[in-house]
Order: structure tokens, then C-alpha cells, then sequence
């Protein structure tokens, strides 16, 4: 049985935003700086929950498993959010310390998605910790329409980071 089929799913809008310019021959050196770009033109465009990230961990047989959560403090060490001390998610980043984060900016079309490191940042109390996943990848993504997109891809190598311009 076919619940949503394709003909009606293409018949819905997508990626109905403008997208802003986004000029891949002036990128900053830090990704960080470019995220701190990217989310304060989405606070000024009035995108609707900016601080919200879907955050993926893995459970212990490697099956991923994603949440919504609100970006806390970026610094130079990372994102940091809170949780609930007990919650399947610390359990999951104690047991498996890496995650992915993903933002999209609607109506910007744009997204960035981030790979690393989890880390306890602090437990201020028995009932919260707060988390800080430390990047070793970003990867911007801006859709200039359905088909075409506009890529950059940060890594960390050893002492720096490298960037890469992608097709999409």
C-alpha cells in the first residue's frame, strides 16, 4: 500500500525561499565564521526557529537516531546544547562520542550540516548536562533551485582547516 506516492509528493512546492547571494571566491578561513554569517542573515530574514538543529547520534548496533535540539553557545570548541542527563541521547554520545548536526534555514534554502566529536561540556545539575560536539566537517549547502545547489565543504586536516568548493 502506498501511502503518499510520487506523483502527489511532486506536485507540492519545495524550496520555495530566496536564496541570498553566496559568493564561494571570498570564504572565510574558519567555518565558524562562516556559520556565525550564515545564522545571523537567518535571524535577520526572520527564519522561523534558527537556533534549531537536528542533532544524530547512533545507538550501540550503529543505527543513527535524530532529534530536534536548540543550539546553545557556538565557540571555538564547538555547539554546544542541553539535555536531560538521563535521556537516550547522552547515553548514546557517552557510549558512541560522535554526532552530526543539521541546520536548514527555510526560506534561504540553505542547510549546514556538521560531523564530530561529542563531548560532556558541563553538568550543571543531575537532571542536565550540556554537550558540546566539537566539528572535524562542515558542508554548506545553498539549493539555488529544485536541481541546482551551491556546496562548500570545510575539514580539518591535522593542524588546519581545508576547503573545497563542490559541485552539487
Amino acid at each position: 500500500m502506498t501511502y503518499l506516492d510520487s506523483e502527489y509528493l511532486a506536485g507540492l512546492s519545495s524550496l520555495t525561499g530566496h536564496a541570498p547571494v553566496f559568493d564561494t571566491g571570498n570564504l572565510p578561513a574558519d567555518p565558524f565564521e562562516l556559520f556565525a554569517e550564515w545564522f545571523e542573515k537567518a535571524v535577520d530574514a526572520g527564519c522561523e526557529d534558527v537556533r534549531a538543529a537536528t542533532v544524530a547520534t547512533v545507538d550501540e548496533n550503529g543505527v543513527p537516531d535524530a532529534r530536534v535540539m536548540n543550539l546553545m553557545k557556538l565557540d571555538h570548541d564547538g555547539f554546544s546544547f542541553g539535555t536531560g542527563a538521563g535521556s537516550t541521547k547522552v547515553e548514546q554520545m557517552t557510549d558512541s562520542p560522535v554526532a552530526a548536526l543539521n541546520f536548514w534555514w527555510q526560506p534561504m534554502n540553505r542547510a549546514v550540516r556538521v560531523r564530530g566529536s561529542a563531548r560532556l561540556e558541563a553538568a550543571p545539575s543531575e537532571s542536565f548536562n550540556v554537550w558540546r560536539i566539537e566539528p572535524v566537517r562542515f558542508e554548506y549547502f545553498q539549493a539555488v533551485d529544485a536541481r541546482n545547489a551551491t556546496r562548500v565543504e570545510y575539514s580539518y586536516e591535522g593542524s588546519g582547516w581545508r576547503v573545497k568548493v563542490l559541485d552539487a
